[in-house]
């Protein structure tokens, strides 16, 4: 079975060669673009190992609970993402990637969250001052937690108190 399309690309290739070039280096580089696109199209695997990629994801449910667990017990100190990515056994771009697939969201997303929820535990038992919980969930300082949490919940902290608070 002859493919014309191949056949047709080959011969305007063979063609461009005995002239020498004549019509620019563009046109080849057109030539070999359409002949690289139609072979992978119709005689590789390519898209089905494409699909087959994106289908699975390596970061599994246990995966998850060993990262939320790190996470729970790292809170107060910086997490790295090379630290999560030695966790599960992958590179940290390999992670990232996957964890977001599995996630929904980045790593930095997803501990900022949990920092942010944790806060609001602290902020109604009223048994730590805004500093201390600052510093208990990671955040650098009273004002960055101040500024994370406006960001997630639309008002301060301060305000979260007096409007959950009974």
């Amino acid at each position: 079975m002859e493919d014309e399309t191949i056949k047709g690309l080959i011969e305007l290739l063979l063609l461009e060669t005995q002239a020498k070039g004549r019509n620019g280096k563009a046109y080849v580089s057109s030539l070999l673009s359409a002949l690289s696109a139609h072979y992978i199209q119709n005689y590789s695997n390519y898209r089905d190992l494409q699909d087959a990629s994106a289908k699975s994801v390596k970061i599994g449910k246990s995966q998850i609970d060993k990262i939320e667990q790190y996470i729970k017990e790292n809170i107060g100190s910086t997490i790295s993402v090379d630290a999560l990515a030695e966790l599960v056994f992958c590179s940290k771009f390999h992670f990232l990637r996957e964890f977001k697939k599995s996630v929904g969201e980045t790593p930095y997303q997803f501990i900022t969250q949990y920092r942010v929820e944790q806060s609001k535990k602290y902020l109604l038992a009223n048994t730590h001052s805004m500093s201390d919980i600052a510093l208990l969930l990671g955040f650098n300082d009273q004002s960055h937690f101040s500024r994370v949490f406006k960001n997630h919940e639309g008002i301060t902290p301060s305000q979260f108190i007096k409007q959950y608070s009974t």
